[in-house]
């Protein structure tokens, strides 16, 4: 995933996890946007200040980044919305 990135956006790898890129959200002269796998996640940053949402988009609209997907809803959410409960 981080070499396909590297390779589409134009930039150098930084070690076996991370590659320094340009950030497909502005005029990149150098690269600006760090991308890091980590625990099976990719996380990046922007140096230049383009928040994690516009970032995300078009990593996503060049398909270098799989869909969101939402996190399970926590038992306190299931208890709100009138799930079961523990016993007290």
């Amino acid at each position: 995933m981080l070499e396909k990135i590297r390779s589409t956006l134009g930039g150098y790898c930084k070690g076996s996890n991370q590659v320094q890129v340009k950030c497909p959200c502005h005029a990149d002269k150098s690269p600006s946007l760090t991308v890091t796998m980590a625990d099976g996640k990719i996380l990046f940053y922007c140096h230049a200040g383009c928040t994690q949402d516009q970032v995300y988009n078009a990593l996503h609209s060049r398909g270098l980044m799989p869909e969101k997907t939402t996190r399970k809803t926590s038992s306190i959410n299931k208890y709100l919305q009138g799930g079961k409960t523990r016993a007290a």
